[in-house]
This record gives structure tokens, C-alpha cells and sequence, in this order.
């Protein structure tokens, strides 16, 4: 029921994938991130200390365009403590061949052919172990991190953002974190408290 709720949103996604093609064209040269996000520079450079000098954190990527998947794995590649061990272009291949990697890390599209992230996700809480996933998509973070963090995703990002919050995103996950901006924090933190009323 969540998913045909969900589904009339990714529509206007697809506009807004067409419109935005020199935005993802450009993530990996970076651009000018938000005031409250580049305190968090840092953390990209400190995250990789968690990791042993020998030890890569593996990730996988999943995304319907192959121009979004290639600058990513020369984003994460470009890192000395990153291994790209997989991509795919669907929900399919994606489940297959992250069940198939166990990788540390997924990032995933919100929007992957006729279906979303949202069936992705579904099909890897079906994994034996939790599998981290990081949301990076053009939808708006207002309408989706908070139903996506409930869906069993572990941060959420959109592809407007730099190249550097990119990997603090990355780090932060895979330091055991979780990475939204403060206003999705704060909804998430107000509905979880509004339940337990």
C-alpha cells in the first residue's frame, strides 16, 4: 500500500531526472554545499581512520543512468579507503548482486526503471544480515528521508549536493551512523516522539 502511495511521486521525478542531467553530470567536480553541511567536511577526511590501513570498505552502486554510475565510482574510487565491488541499473540486478557482494554500503537511486528504491529495499530486509543504504536521488529530502529512513535506509542525499558531502555521507554510514540534514533529523525525531505518546 505504501509503495501505490509512494509511485504517482516518481513521475515528476522522471522530469526532474531529464531538467537535472548537467546537475548528476557534474557531481563529482563538487559545488558549493549548504552552510550547516560544511562543518561536516572534516568527517570525510576522519571517517578513513576507522578503517585498518589495508581494509577498503566495499560499496555497491545502483542507478538507471550508467553516466551517474561511472562518476560515482570515480568519486568513491578516487578514495584510497573505497572499493566499488558492484553497480546495476535495476531492483533486480541490484538485489542479485548485493545479496551476491555483501558489500559494507549501497547507494541507491530513488527511481530505477518502472520500479523504485523503495522495492529495493524491501527485497534486502530479506537479507540474513543488514545491509546499509544510502539514498542519493533528485527527489526533494522534505517529501521522502523520513519514509525512507522507516523503510530501513540509513541516510539519504540529494544529487544537488557536493562531491564532499557525498563521501561524508558515505563515512558516516559506514562508521555506524546515520546522515540526514537537521530538518529531516528534527520531523523524524518529532514523529517517533508523537508515537509514543
Amino acid at each position: 500500500m505504501e509503495n501505490s502511495v509512494y509511485r504517482p511521486i516518481l513521475k515528476l521525478t522522471r522530469l526532474r531526472y531529464a531538467e537535472g542531467m548537467e546537475t548528476i553530470n557534474s557531481l563529482p567536480l563538487g559545488s558549493s554545499s549548504p552552510a550547516w553541511r560544511s562543518a561536516n567536511a572534516a568527517d570525510a577526511k576522519a571517517g578513513a581512520q576507522s578503517l585498518a590501513p589495508t581494509q577498503k570498505a566495499r560499496i555497491f552502486i545502483v542507478d538507471d543512468y550508467a553516466v551517474m554510475r561511472e562518476n560515482l565510482r570515480k568519486l568513491l574510487e578516487f578514495e584510497s579507503d573505497f572499493e566499488v565491488c558492484g553497480e546495476a541499473e535495476n531492483v533486480s540486478q541490484a538485489a542479485h548482486g548485493i545479496l551476491e557482494t555483501r558489500p559494507d554500503l549501497a547507494i541507491v537511486d530513488l527511481v530505477l526503471g518502472t520500479e523504485t528504491g523503495v522495492d529495493l529495499l524491501d527485497r534486502l530486509r530479506q537479507a540474513p544480515q543488514p545491509i546499509p543504504v544510502l539514498i542519493l536521488t533528485m527527489l526533494p529530502e522534505t517529501l521522502n528521508a523520513e519514509f525512507l529512513m522507516k523503510k530501513g535506509a540509513r541516510g539519504y542525499l540529494m544529487k544537488t549536493e557536493s562531491a564532499d558531502e557525498v563521501l561524508v555521507a558515505v563515512r558516516r554510514i559506514l562508521q555506524g551512523g546515520t546522515y540526514l540534514s537537521p530538518e529531516s533529523q528534527n520531523r523524524l525525531r518529532d514523529s517517533t516522539k508523537g508515537k509514543s505518546r
